[in-house]
């Protein structure tokens, strides 16, 4: 995009190469933090509570991913299986089980950290209609602030955040 370009969003400018908006300057937090405390602090709690809803999945996924490759590899008896493990020695067999590994742990990452956010919810409309803000303004208030990250990205997809106000 040149600088002259009449289409040009300016809010991209904005933005590093990775598409992210740049960090919230300190003043303007604790603005947010001294107009609104409350909010602020429920905020901190859900973002919290976001990240660390599937922390144990991690370790649960890793665990099995490594038995199944220990199962592999010690030839477990056909019996619990249904057919011999001595073929799928190979290397492909535990790439592609790590991507399904994987692609199961993020998707079930995803779900347990939505589910978190779902019981926040409440509280979270609750106490931005009392401090009169919009879930837009309660965004553009918090957008780049990395103590927020996980709980903003939560409020942007929930198509009914300022419907449950009314």
């Amino acid at each position: 995009m040149s600088d002259d370009d009449p289409f040009a969003d300016p809010a991209d400018a904005a933005k590093d190469d990775a598409g992210h908006a740049p960090p919230v300057p300190d003043r303007d937090v604790s603005a947010f933090r001294e107009a609104h405390p409350e909010l602020y602090g429920i905020l901190l709690i859900a973002n919290e509570r976001i990240e660390r809803s599937a922390e144990w999945l991690g370790w649960w996924m890793s665990a099995g991913w490594a038995a199944f490759c220990f199962a592999v590899i010690a030839e477990a008896p056909e019996e619990i299986f249904g057919f011999r493990l001595s073929s799928l020695q190979s290397g492909w067999t535990y790439v592609i089980s790590m991507i399904l590994f994987l692609m199961t742990f993020f998707r079930l990452q995803r779900g347990k950290q939505r589910r978190t956010y779902r019981k926040t919810q409440a509280d979270l409309t609750a106490d931005t209609a009392r401090a009169g803000l919009t879930q837009a303004t309660l965004l553009t208030t918090i957008e780049g602030h990395e103590a927020l990250a996980k709980v903003a990205s939560e409020i942007k997809v929930d198509d009914a955040f300022d419907r449950r106000r009314r």
